[in-house]
């Protein structure tokens, strides 16, 4: 049995079609995706050789039932209508049950064969943990996480043993600032209860600012693809004799709220916006009130009833609850598209707002910078402070590193750090590969704050033709994400066709040379003058380690992002994103074995900078990248990669020193 399932319930109606038949709850359910793919799974450590002629990996999506199954704790996330209820009372239905009368049967309901991306490839789905006891709760402000083991109990749902049971929570964002204390609660029932799995679902515009602790594991569902869409229609539509409308296969219908909203509708409705002013237009009282639940829905009926007001009342609400009034702003803006006076009048009142909430109004207003006109570089220089500061959450920083990606970056992303030459201490006694702990004396030179982004890397290939199987490194909401899928050669050609370049500039003098750092300077670079840590791993940034502080696997991206989003993880010298983010290349030999250097330390003139070692030498990466723990995303962990080797996950950045002699 299911706590108090909201609607969508069973049997409840669902969906209306443009026929007029109403689809009960779950007819029609569309089985969901997550943000997160095969090629993510294997980033969780350095990859082996790729051809370079091989074809792009295919984005191939996990299932939101694979991902469930496979960790104890998980977070699914999705806007305001995304259809994560639908999704858990789907799931919680069919493991109690109640769908056919038959767990069994309900098991089988749920093993269906889905497509994973609009490529072609399609993989079976199911539930393959056994009979799942299920127990459904929806959260509320104020409540403590044992509240909900206690209902889960007190129904008689679970066993108090929680064996084979998952405990689904919904509206997890209502938890709102108790979310810390509430995570703490989770974390010890995982430990108590080895047999129990929790599924949380949150709305997206909240729980994405939110710290996860680590057993929390953090997926956005996935809009709708087209392929899914289709097989609605192919599964749903046709035995009726219908098809999907043209708005169903906007983009816009993505979104699960709107792509339902959409059968009701002929014609052609681009925008979410649009598909809801037709749906009103045609729908009756009935089928509004059934649908007055719908958060998303509300959102944008909301906007709507704002567009005939004054900004000053939009300005109000989200003065009053910056984070939660963002997507019926956002909305607005769109509506006012055509109303240049009424739009900057809302974009200066929410930048205007003082504090924290003055900021995420930039963020709001970069969704329509576009439209902004001579407000748009007001709203550039508060997302660059918003970054080069380290205010609000990492992900509303990545955010307005997009924004920037798209309309122009003001940051010198080519910038230099002055890394004064002399002794340092290199290695660490935290892991054997980097022992023994010495001294080494280096040279002054030049490194880039910021490893080489894509926009400059892009330049590179434009100029020269130069192969680049990157799958993003072209697209512009990427253009100051670091340049990665990148082979030592790759990196080292970019370095001699810059060095030319700046030459010619007068950026750099005639007698020196671009090119990749060498393992010494990178860590100096990296650590500066801190001494060995013997138990505690150095940090770029001295201290412990500090989630803040990378783009490492705690943040939770498991991808690059824009560069220069953490801040608090700089360098002595000012170098951004020296752990994590990506690994990076050194000019330095590591040998052929992958788990032990030939080239070992102390770092000694042995051969080791021979540039002209053959490829099944592998060439030293350093720094780890996004999906690396704390012992790799430091200034002294050793990693390595073959010479034409590349993935997603590595990239370099620049040094700039007199030439080296004959």
């Amino acid at each position: 049995m299911t706590t108090n399932p909201p609607a969508p319930a069973k049997g409840q109606p669902w969906i209306t079609l443009r026929s007029g038949e109403q689809l009960p709850f779950p007819d029609g359910f569309i089985p969901r995706l997550v943000a997160f793919t095969h090629e993510d799974k294997a980033a969780k450590g350095l990859r082996s050789l790729k051809e370079r002629g091989a074809e792009a990996e295919r984005p191939f999506h996990f299932s939101a039932l694979e991902i469930i199954q496979e960790n104890r704790c998980t977070l699914l996330t999705a806007p305001a209508g995304g259809g994560k209820t639908a999704f858990a009372i789907h799931l919680a239905l069919n493991l109690a049950g109640e769908i056919e009368g038959d767990p069994t049967l309900n098991h089988r309901r749920l093993a269906v064969r889905l497509p994973r991306n609009d490529l072609g490839d399609w993989q079976e789905d199911g539930w393959r943990t056994g009979l799942t006891v299920p127990a459904y709760v929806a959260a509320e402000k104020g409540q403590p996480f044992a509240a909900f083991l206690d209902a889960a109990i007190g129904g008689g749902r679970l066993a108090e043993s929680f064996s084979n049971a998952i405990l689904i929570i919904d509206n997890v964002d209502r938890i709102g600032a108790d979310w810390s204390a509430f995570s703490e609660g989770i974390g010890e029932a995982l430990l108590a209860y080895p047999g129990l799995h929790i599924l949380l679902l949150g709305d997206a515009a909240i729980v994405d600012s939110w710290t996860m602790p680590a057993g929390i594991t953090r997926h956005p569902l996935l809009p709708l693809l087209a392929s899914q869409r289709r097989q609605f229609e192919t599964d749903i539509l046709a035995p009726r004799r219908l098809a999907l409308g043209p708005a169903a296969l906007e983009e816009a219908a993505a979104h699960p709220s709107s792509f339902a909203l959409a059968q009701r509708l002929d014609g052609d409705h681009a925008s979410a916006e649009a598909i809801i002013d037709a749906w009103y237009a045609v729908a009756t009282s009935y089928e509004r009130q059934a649908a007055s639940g719908n958060r998303f829905l509300r959102q944008h009926l909301a906007a709507r009833t704002l567009g005939t007001q004054s900004p000053s009342a939009a300005a109000a609400l989200f003065r009053d609850d910056p984070i939660g009034a963002r997507p019926v702003l956002a909305s607005l803006l769109n509506r006012l598209a055509g109303e240049p006076q009424r739009l900057g009048d809302l974009i200066d009142r929410v930048i205007g707002t003082p504090g924290d909430a003055g900021l995420r109004g930039a963020l709001l207003a970069a969704e329509a910078i576009d439209r902004a006109g001579d407000r748009a570089p007001a709203i550039i220089a508060v997302l660059t402070t918003l970054i080069d500061d380290g205010h609000l959450t990492a992900r509303e920083r990545a955010q307005a590193g997009v924004a920037l990606a798209l309309h122009g970056d003001p940051r010198d992303l080519e910038a230099l750090a002055d890394v004064p030459g002399g002794a340092f201490v290199m290695g660490s006694a935290t892991h054997p590969n980097s022992l023994p702990v010495h001294d080494v004396r280096v040279a002054a030179f030049r490194i880039g704050n910021y490893p080489v982004v894509n926009a400059n890397y892009r330049r590179f290939i434009e100029a020269t033709g130069r192969p680049w199987p990157s799958k993003d490194g072209r697209l512009a909401t990427r253009a100051n994400a670091p340049a990665v899928d990148l082979t030592w050669h790759d990196a080292n050609a970019y370095c001699r066709w810059l060095t030319e370049r700046w030459r010619d500039e007068g950026r750099i003098a005639a007698r020196e040379v671009i090119r990749l750092p060498t393992e010494a300077e990178w860590e100096r670079a990296a650590r500066g003058d801190q001494p060995d840590g013997y138990d505690r791993i150095v940090y770029p940034w001295a201290g412990v380690w500090r989630d803040c502080a990378a783009n490492a696997e705690p943040a939770g991206f498991n991808d690059t992002t824009s560069v220069g989003l953490f801040p608090q993880g700089k360098s002595p010298y000012g170098c951004h994103d020296m752990a994590g983010q990506v690994w990076e290349w050194c000019s330095t030999l590591w040998g052929e074995a992958m788990a032990t250097p030939s080239f070992a330390y102390p770092y000694r003139p042995d051969g080791r900078e021979n540039q002209q070692a053959p490829d099944s030498v592998r060439r030293v990466l350093r720094g780890g990248c996004f999906s690396s723990g704390s012992q790799k995303a430091c200034a002294t962990y050793r990693g390595s990669l073959e010479a034409n080797g590349f993935w997603r996950g590595n990239g370099f950045r620049i040094v700039v020193a007199p030439l080296r002699p004959d």
